[in-house]
């Protein structure tokens, strides 16, 4: 079973160690999955549940799930919302926000998000995709003070976050059947809890040669 990842501040400190060794899982993820799939479009429901565990207490945490994908002519359009408490792994920005071990008792972050994707086919070897996600997360105090007083001013990237927005926007252009080149912009912006934020933009390029 994947490890579901348990912030303790106090036993990574003294440890140095980051496999996070006060996780104790016992059992595997249990999930369900229901897909439609028709001509143009389709949509998919999920479901998780996932074991969070110390040495001191265990919680159990939930995923939800809904997405889909509808074709307009040559351009597809994608989107999805997911949530849960203790969703971690099972949505990109949560995956080190999942759960956090206060000392006392051990906390699930209750989070939300959602994206929102579309793909433009300029011609057969040539394609856009603009991205847009945003991922919230609701207030814990107790978590908050928890890994705020391990990481800020150590690992600021490791404070909890409030809020994510992130925004992408790539062109992909096949020169030859070989030969594939591609530019992405890629936008993204934090706020925590205590109303800290910090913006991010990068430029990637990638070229890919396909040896078939």
């Amino acid at each position: 079973t994947p490890e579901s990842l348990t912030w303790l501040p106090p036993a990574y400190d003294r440890a140095g160690n980051p496999a996070w060794p006060g996780d104790y899982d016992r059992t595997p993820d249990i999930t369900a999955n229901w897909t439609w799939n028709g001509p143009d479009a389709h949509l998919s429901l999920r479901a998780a549940s996932l074991e969070y565990r110390n040495d001191k207490t265990q919680r159990r945490g939930y995923a939800l799930g809904l997405s889909g994908s509808y074709r307009l002519g040559d351009d597809t359009l994608v989107a999805s919302l997911q949530g849960g408490e203790g969703i971690g792994r099972y949505m990109f920005n949560s995956i080190l926000q999942g759960a956090t071990a206060t000392g006392s008792d051990l906390h699930l972050w209750k989070a939300a998000g959602w994206h929102l994707g579309l793909t433009h086919l300029w011609h057969a070897g040539m394609r856009s995709n603009l991205i847009l996600s945003q991922t919230r997360f609701a207030r814990d105090n107790a978590a908050d003070v928890a890994l705020r007083a391990a990481w800020l001013g150590v690992i600021d990237d490791f404070v909890p976050n409030r809020r994510v927005d992130q925004a992408f926007f790539n062109t992909f252009w096949s020169i030859d059947k070989h030969v594939e080149i591609g530019l992405e912009y890629a936008w993204g912006k934090r706020w925590t809890f205590g109303d800290e934020s910090a913006r991010q933009e990068r430029i990637n390029a990638t070229v890919n040669y396909n040896f078939n």
